[in-house]
C-alpha cells in the first residue's frame, strides 16, 4: 500500500506538490513530512541549510597600555570568547598595534594590526587571553566588544 504526502501553500488552499511512497520508504516520507511542517531537529543532528549562530552574550571593556613600547594582554585571566571587535580609542595620538603575545607597535618595524585614532577590527577568537595591544604612546589603548 502507498501513502502520499501533500504539500500545500500555507493557507493549505494550492496543492504544490505530492509525493507518493511505498511502505518501504515509509520513514523517509515521515522525514518529509517533518521538514515541512517545521518540526525541529534533535540535537547533534546534521542541520544543513539552517541559519543561525551559537553566540549568547555580549561583553565589553578598555585596555591601556602603561607604558608605550610594553605589550599587555586585553586580561588578566582566561576569559572564553567567540569574537571581539576593537576599536583604537579616538583620542590616541600614536599607534595601536593589536595581535598575539610579543605584539609591538614600532611603526616600520613592529607587528601585529596596525590601528589609528578611532580604526577598528574584528576577529574571531576562542579566549581574550590571547589578545595583545601594544602603544606607541604611554597611556594610550583600546576600547572592546567581545561575544561569548
Amino acid at each position: 500500500m502507498s501513502q502520499k504526502v501533500r504539500i500545500v501553500d500555507t493557507d493549505e488552499t494550492n496543492v504544490t506538490g505530492e509525493v507518493t511512497a511505498s511502505p518501504t520508504s515509509n520513514t523517509i516520507l515521515a522525514r518529509l513530512k517533518d521538514l515541512l511542517t517545521g518540526v525541529i531537529l534533535a540535537a547533534g543532528t546534521n542541520a544543513i541549510g539552517k541559519v543561525g549562530h551559537d553566540k549568547t552574550g555580549i561583553e565589553h571593556g578598555v585596555k591601556v597600555v602603561g607604558t608605550a613600547g610594553v605589550h599587555v594582554c586585553l586580561v588578566t585571566t582566561s576569559k572564553p570568547a567567540k569574537a571581539i571587535l576593537l576599536q583604537s580609542q579616538t583620542d590616541n595620538t600614536g599607534l595601536i598595534a593589536v595581535g598575539g603575545d610579543n605584539v609591538d607597535a614600532t611603526e616600520a618595524t613592529g607587528d601585529g594590526i596596525i590601528l589609528y585614532a578611532g580604526d577598528t577590527m574584528a576577529s574571531e577568537i576562542d579566549d581574550l587571553i590571547d589578545v595583545y595591544v601594544d602603544a606607541t604612546v604611554s597611556g594610550e589603548g583600546v576600547r572592546f566588544v567581545y561575544l561569548t
